[in-house]
């Protein structure tokens, strides 16, 4: 309890400031611009060099479950024949 009341006074007399929030740039409109922007480019490539990246490296991943998924069930249904 003694912890509680003691982060409570420091928080009180620390007091919060907002000049952080407003020194930082607010990117999203550029964001918008470069995502709404006909360029005939599939929206998750427009990023950039990391969104693409980032795309291929997913895709990777979801073929690379999907044929493990395929290989596991016909592992289970065919089941080696013990003599």
């Amino acid at each position: 309890m003694n912890r509680v009341l003691a982060a409570r006074s420091l928080v009180q007399r620390a007091g919060f400031s907002t000049s952080t929030r407003k020194a930082l740039d607010n990117k999203v409109l550029e964001k918008q611009k470069i995502m709404q922007a006909p360029s005939g480019e599939m929206v998750y490539l427009k990023g950039g060099s990391t969104d693409k990246m980032y795309y291929r490296t997913t895709m990777g991943l979801v073929i690379f479950g999907v044929g493990y998924s395929i290989f596991s069930l016909l592992a289970a249904c065919l089941p080696k024949k013990s003599d």
